[in-house]
């Protein structure tokens, strides 16, 4: 069953800045150019679009390198590599399910057979990730802290996750530290794609 359930009343919408829909719409342009030395590295678009945006707003809202690293592990394993439905047709790449009380980046939700929940439904994954940024926000008993070790940072978001596998923070770990990780394989398809026009440039008669 995908039907629309919820419409997110206008007091608990959040909208993304003009910035960062600016800053989203030049990271959408060059992934498109990226994605066409992705081929070479088995990652495609989607993939490449979803890494960077997390890679760039995680910087931008104060995330380290390392916990950068684990958030795009957890979307890796929430969409089983970017290619699930709820990444596809939802844009919801880190499996949020649909907030009753605090506010949230999504607009609507469908009732998820898979989940037995209603998960949220995002305009783009820009509010995807917004949204998984602003979700830590709300918990004060175990806070969730964005550039401490990555280690304490999962731990911590597994605490407050109400995640359904048990082994949860194990399978989260091994994507962490998989090689070569999708992340990896983005950023070879990112230095081939500017290596090759500089080489181009050299080496023209």
């Amino acid at each position: 069953m995908s039907e629309i359930l919820e419409s997110t009343p206008q007091d608990r919408l959040l909208l993304p800045s003009k910035i960062d829909l600016l800053l989203y719409k030049v990271i959408s342009l060059l992934s498109y150019y990226f994605a066409l030395f992705g081929k070479f590295f088995g990652v495609s678009y989607r993939a490449i679009l979803s890494i960077l945006s997390i890679t760039i707003f995680g910087f931008k809202n104060g995330y380290n390198t390392d916990n950068i690293r684990a958030l795009i592990a957890q979307a890796r394993l929430e969409t089983a590599d970017f290619s699930s439905p709820m990444a596809i047709k939802d844009y919801n790449i880190f499996g949020m399910h649909y907030p009753t009380i605090r506010s949230t980046y999504s607009a609507v939700s469908r009732w998820n057979s898979t989940e037995n929940s209603e998960v949220c439904i995002f305009p783009s994954y820009l509010e995807s990730i917004l949204d998984r940024f602003y979700w830590e926000k709300q918990w004060s008993t175990i806070p969730i802290i964005r550039d401490a070790p990555q280690y304490d940072y999962m731990n911590s978001v597994v605490q407050n996750y109400n995640a359904d596998t048990v082994n949860y923070f194990e399978l989260w770990n091994n994507k962490v530290y998989e090689k070569p990780s999708q992340f990896d394989r983005v950023c070879y398809s990112i230095l081939l794609s500017l290596c090759l026009p500089l080489l181009y440039k050299l080496f023209k008669p």
